[in-house]
């Protein structure tokens, strides 16, 4: 039937070298009808089982078929909302999907069917999402005092008058798993890093970025391995010590707030 032809070219012909002859017979389905435009859209949405390699293929479709039927912003969406539903419930199942979706994201970055915003609103979620509740939940546990307590972006936890590095749970593998999304989006995005526009954003969150790795020690090895290579990779200079990367985030803020005025 043509669903199984649909699922065939994209999951089992699909390959770098005959991408444009899977586009072509893609185009020549019965788009006016929605049956067959849904099936299309939600086997290029599921690339879950997909070898790492193929994902820049279907992202190339997505944009091929994006041109004549307008598929790039739902397929976007959709990955969009799964990867928030990964941060939601935590499955450790679900890591290599969540892993593939990182990548196809940053795929969709590269055929310009989601835009620089989308890009840096994921990376900054992976690194906020649910940090209220551990901080809430911080200081019930700890009975502290809403004076001992600045929360700002990360917090801070003050004793005897000196702001310390924040006490937050540092072997939860979902927090680490985080650091692996994050470093598999910034990874195929690379090659991407040229543009100014891209360059001042890219190295804004890996301020951030760097501040949440630090709150995350000690890392596994491999983790930190995979950290120390992206970070070698594009020549960036990895702060190791808190008090510096809280320094440059106050300098890019205040210049922020100096520029907004």
């Amino acid at each position: 039937c043509l669903q199984r032809y649909i699922r065939y070219l994209i999951c089992q012909k699909l390959t770098q070298d005959n991408k444009q002859v899977v586009l072509k017979q893609l185009r020549k389905l019965p788009w006016d009808e929605s049956e067959t435009r849904d099936f299309v859209i939600a086997t290029l949405f599921d690339v879950r089982y997909l070898k790492f390699d193929r994902i820049d293929s279907v992202a190339a479709i997505c944009s091929g078929l994006d041109v004549f039927h307008g598929i790039g912003a739902e397929i976007a969406d959709a990955i969009l909302e799964e990867i928030r539903l990964g941060l939601e419930e935590n499955d450790f199942n679900q890591n290599q999907p969540r892993l593939t979706y990182m990548k196809y994201l940053g795929e969709l970055y590269a055929y310009k069917l989601i835009n620089t915003q989308v890009l840096f609103d994921t990376l900054y979620l992976l690194i906020r999402f649910g940090l209220n509740a551990q901080l809430q939940s911080l200081d019930t546990e700890k009975n502290w005092q809403e004076e001992d307590v600045i929360v700002k972006h990360f917090g801070y936890r003050k004793l005897d008058g000196e702001e310390q590095k924040p006490f937050l749970p540092s072997t939860e593998w979902s927090d680490l798993f985080r650091i692996q999304c994050i470093c598999q989006l910034l990874e195929t995005c690379a090659n991407y890093y040229s543009k100014f526009c891209f360059i001042f954003r890219y190295d804004r969150f890996l301020l951030y970025f760097q501040q949440f790795v630090i709150l995350k020690q000690p890392l596994p090895l491999d983790i930190e391995w995979w950290v120390d290579e992206m970070f070698d990779r594009y020549h960036y200079k990895k702060l190791a010590k808190w008090e510096d990367v809280q320094a440059a985030i106050a300098t890019i803020e205040s210049a922020e707030m100096i520029k907004s005025d």
